[in-house]
């Protein structure tokens, strides 16, 4: 069960992980275009 649990918390840290990085990386494309938007 311990060993099981921890695998699981491993994979859904590793989820959160992935998730946050995908939020980042969208968050900085529209921030870029936001710039472009406000340079004209």
């Amino acid at each position: 069960m311990g060993k099981h649990a921890g695998f699981f918390l491993q994979s859904a840290r590793a989820d959160l992980i992935t998730m946050c990085k995908k939020n980042f990386s969208r968050g900085e494309r529209n921030h870029e275009e936001l710039f472009a938007k406000t340079e004209d």
